[in-house]
């Protein structure tokens, strides 16, 4: 063997036999590659011209690397061949469509006849390599992973077992045959006690399975393999089996299911708004952005006073840091560098030049939170005035390039609706000359007058923005589980990405997370926080009815769990005991214990 050299004429020599293909490629009379596979239960019912045909097919793609790109030889012993592939005639589709397979590559069709010697692709024909089918390989795995992802079913068998050796369960058996609920353990059946049966070493409730705790996730699990909703795995659940805190345990494995969290729109509820403070002085905070590209290729760059809401607009074509810097310093050359800039996390915002640019002028450039325009609100909302400004200049078939001078003229001289006094006034001083008739202003405007106007706006806004939003407060904290709301590719993309998050940082609405590839940070309306427990680990099941003081309570809550808890596990039980006591009123009317008796009632009588 020898090996490849471009500069060498090539020669591929292929062969086929009834159970195999064969194909060599050669320079010079010395093999460079060898490769032979053995035919699929379908190809080796090809006539004996397809199968010559499909080696060729499968020696010039086997040696594609060093094939493509050049001209080289195919050498057949099958000499129809020759009439085959260098016609034009259509012939059957499985041969044209091989046809159009071949076209990419600059190739000779050569036919030379014999075997062995003459021809040695024969021998690998008649030898194939058996290589195993791997190209269900995608559709295998998935198949693996659906097959034992979803629980196994539980037989009666098994619930005898655990029945059998669980106390809890052997207790209500013994108080179901004697007739003496006096026991503790067995308080929280002794209200459905007319209901219950035994049969075959299985606790019944009429004609519904009582299951012993060791299943009772097993068989949630096994309820919601299909992924349905919470009342619809509670109803199934119901038809079949029961236990005591069924309710609960099916919302703690619901709300924690990973897969169903993603696959469901969350709450389109959003936090109440946060107004921006007037800046002290005009000209101190500026936010900025791009409108466009517009069908030109051009884009503006916009930036805004947000004291005065003076505009300043440059026409740009591209968003790169070699052009809009320069365009930024001609701003800041009129009225000085400012305090802060605010902008999106996009470019030329993101990059290092920019960063040194923010450096060498001593302003705080500060990124507002990704995927949220409306924390850059001043500059969308401009954006959406000079979108319509450029559709209006369309429509009346105008070149806005040239009307752009005439439109911020305008706007600047106009008192702005939150302030009440126009853009150039506010930021200059003095009232703006236009094309309108006016008489000399007698008075200035008192420029105290404009916080007070701005803040008024601002109240009536968020006022009016809550209300129509339904805004509620977020609670994310540092250390919870979230999910991430992400952006739609296809059909099948889920509203939330099913890797979990963990919150790391809480800023107002601005909430960080990550995991252990990535980190992201969003308005806290793109996060959906999952109950974080362990889905191999039952939850905590509800305390046993007593009127006794808080802390035998919660005693008695952590016996019921001493045999499957470890001392961690203890902590964290003890821990969310004394956190819902706490939360809970100091005493209750006797109204108030009567009403939650009866919903303990209602929930065992289902």
């Amino acid at each position: 063997m020898a090996y490849f050299d471009p500069k060498k004429e090539t020669n591929v020599v292929v062969d086929a036999s009834p159970c195999g293909l064969g194909a060599m490629i050669m320079q010079q009379g010395r093999v460079i590659c060898y490769s032979s596979r053995a035919l699929t239960d379908v190809e080796s019912r090809y006539s004996q011209t397809e199968r010559e045909m499909l080696a060729v097919i499968y020696g010039v793609e086997k040696f594609h690397i060093y094939l493509y790109g050049s001209t080289f030889s195919v050498i057949t012993d099958h000499k129809p061949l020759l009439g085959i592939i260098g016609s034009s005639k259509p012939a059957s589709a499985r041969i044209d469509r091989w046809r159009l397979r071949l076209m990419p590559y600059q190739y000779t069709l050569t036919y030379r006849p014999g075997k062995d010697e003459a021809n040695p692709a024969d021998y690998l024909s008649r030898h194939p390599f058996i290589t195993p089918q791997r190209d269900n390989d995608g559709e295998n795995y998935i198949r693996y992973i659906a097959k034992t992802s979803i629980p196994n079913a539980l037989t009666l068998e098994e619930v005898k077992q655990a029945t059998a050796s669980e106390k809890t369960m052997q207790n209500v058996m013994t108080a179901i045959t004697t007739g003496n609920w006096d026991s503790r353990s067995v308080s929280p059946f002794k209200s459905i006690k007319d209901e219950l049966t035994i049969h075959d070493g299985i606790v019944l409730r009429q004609s519904r399975i009582l299951i012993p705790d060791s299943l009772q996730l097993r068989v949630v699990k096994l309820a919601h393999s299909a992924h349905q909703g919470i009342v619809k795995t509670k109803q199934l659940l119901r038809e079949k089996v029961w236990f005591s805190g069924i309710d609960k345990l099916v919302e703690t494995h619901l709300k924690g299911c990973i897969p169903c969290q993603s696959a469901t729109i969350g709450s389109k509820q959003r936090d109440p708004i946060k107004t921006t403070p007037l800046p002290k002085h005009p000209w101190d905070e500026l936010p900025a952005d791009f409108a466009g590209p517009f069908p030109s290729g051009e884009l503006l760059l916009i930036v805004i006073d947000d004291y005065s809401r003076f505009p300043e607009v440059q026409i740009v074509n591209s968003t790169s840091a070699r052009t809009n810097i320069p365009k930024l310093m001609e701003m800041f050359s009129r009225f000085g560098t400012p305090s802060v800039l605010k902008t999106d996390n996009g470019a030329p915002f993101n990059s290092g030049e920019f960063a040194a640019f923010a450096k060498k002028l001593g302003f705080k450039h500060r990124k507002i939170t990704p995927l949220w325009p409306e924390a850059n609100g001043e500059a969308e909302r401009f954006v959406r005035t000079l979108n319509k400004f450029v559709h209006t200049c369309q429509a009346e078939h105008s070149d806005w390039r040239v009307e752009l001078q005439d439109l911020l003229c305008q706007y600047r001289a106009t008192p702005h609706t939150s302030t009440k006094i126009s853009p150039h006034e506010a930021l200059t001083g003095r009232q703006m000359r236009t094309a309108l008739p006016e008489l000399k202003a007698t008075h200035k405007k008192p420029l105290h007058d404009l916080k007070a106007n701005d803040d008024t706006a601002k109240l009536f806004q968020k006022k009016y923005a809550d209300s129509d939003r339904h805004t509620a407060q977020h609670n994310l904290q540092i250390g919870d589980t979230v999910l991430v709301r992400q952006q739609k590719q296809n059909k099948l993309s889920t509203p939330y990405n099913p890797t979990p998050f963990t919150v790391e940082k809480v800023k107002g609405n601005m909430v960080t997370a990550t995991n252990s590839k990535h980190t992201v940070t969003r308005n806290s309306s793109f996060f959906k926080a999952v109950p974080l427990h362990d889905v191999h680990q039952e939850p905590d099941k509800p305390e046993l009815e007593s009127d006794s003081e808080d802390d035998d309570s919660s005693r008695r809550h952590l016996q019921t769990h001493h045999q499957r808890s470890t001392p961690i596990q203890t902590h964290i039980q003890l821990r969310n005991v004394r956190q819902r006591i706490a939360n809970e009123p100091p005493s209750l009317s006797k109204s108030e214990r009567a009403g939650k008796q009866g919903a303990k009632r209602r929930e065992m009588a289902c």
